[in-house]
């Protein structure tokens, strides 16, 4: 008795639907990218209304869009995880996941180079070290990393310069002996005393206490920003010295940063790149600002701008340098202090 066969065609159809089967199942049933929740802390020194803390709640809710409710970000503003250099120290044990973490050189005296003052006298020069593929990022993200820190970017909130109680009868470098608070950096302390001031490192957190009690006669380390939000209401006098760019760099604790998907990285690093960099980002806005927060403090609070121009920040510029960047050479290695001395302009 002869069995019949099955036609051809018939055959094949079979087998191709029996072998595509297992594969639809198996496509529906793998998850369309990462699927891990997070719920993160994010650290800021700045005010609740100021340009700074308003980047970080951009930044959360844009990556809460992004990641579709996965990743959450709480945002603490005015030091309520503590002090800048505590922020630091919480992102490289993970204790605080993501947040401001400017350079600080008692942990590794490299970072130091970010505190180096008059490397910068323009914002198109500052931009230009700082943006991606700068001369800055080139030397701070492997520095960081060595850390436990990964960068995802830099915030530039404008050059520094001085507040006093009452405008002195002369500008530096010219000797004044009044005493100011400055950041714990040395090449900050050298810098001050060689422009003719008294310095002494006191935390971000208690400069305003600092002032209206008399331990020191004013403060060093931040723009007219820092001047309007925090101290006009008890200073009298503003030197514009340009002798730091304010950075905020935000960085997120290196381990986490690595166990994370691909996808979230770059959501991450996008959209801090989106927030400083794109058209509207905030290191084109800030530099728009400066002269905002200084006609708001003279309005407001009769704050009077003690003018110093070019040629006498030319004489603050070497003299700042002369004392400060020797003792970096050490901290630094020759090939980094090399690499700062090319790259930074002629004072």
């Amino acid at each position: 008795m002869r069995t019949k066969r099955l036609p051809m065609l018939f055959v094949c159809v079979l087998l191709a639907v029996a072998l595509a089967t297992p594969l639809v199942a198996g496509c529906a049933s793998e998850p369309e990218g990462p699927t891990n929740t997070y719920h993160w802390r994010m650290g800021q020194v700045r005010g609740p209304e100021e340009p700074g803390t308003k980047l970080y709640e951009d930044f959360a809710q844009m990556v809460e869009e992004g990641s579709d409710g996965r990743i959450k970000i709480d945002v603490y503003p005015a030091c309520q995880l503590g002090d800048w250099t505590e922020m630091f120290e919480m992102c490289m044990v993970g204790t605080m996941e993501i947040g401001l973490t400017p350079a600080v050189d008692s942990y590794d005296a490299r970072l130091g180079i970010d505190f180096a003052p008059y490397r910068f006298f323009t914002w198109d020069q500052a931009r230009e070290a700082y943006q991606a593929g700068g001369w800055m990022i080139e030397i701070l993200e492997p520095l960081y990393e060595e850390n436990d820190i990964k960068l995802l970017g830099y915030a530039l909130e404008g050059f520094t310069g001085l507040s006093l109680n009452d405008c002195p009868g002369v500008l530096p470098p010219e000797h004044s002996g009044i005493k100011i608070r400055t950041v714990p950096i040395a090449s900050w302390e050298a810098a001050w005393e060689a422009l003719g001031y008294v310095p002494t490192a006191i935390p971000y957190a208690e400069i305003y206490t600092s002032i209206q009690t008399g331990v020191v006669e004013g403060q060093a380390g931040g723009g007219t920003q820092q001047l309007y939000h925090l101290v006009a209401d008890i200073q009298g006098c503003w030197l514009q010295t340009n002798d730091w760019m304010d950075n905020s760099p935000t960085g997120i604790n290196l381990d986490l940063w690595n166990s994370l998907d691909p996808a979230d990285q770059k959501l991450l690093m996008d959209t801090m790149d989106e927030l400083l960099w794109g058209p509207d980002g905030f290191n084109y806005k800030a530099e728009e600002l400066e002269s905002v927060w200084l006609q708001k403090a003279e309005d407001e609070y009769g704050i009077q701008n003690m003018v110093i121009d070019e040629a006498q920040l030319a004489l603050c510029a070497k003299a700042a340098r002369e004392a400060s960047w020797p003792g970096l050479e050490t901290d630094l290695g020759p090939e980094l202090y090399q690499l700062m001395v090319d790259n930074s302009p002629a004072s």
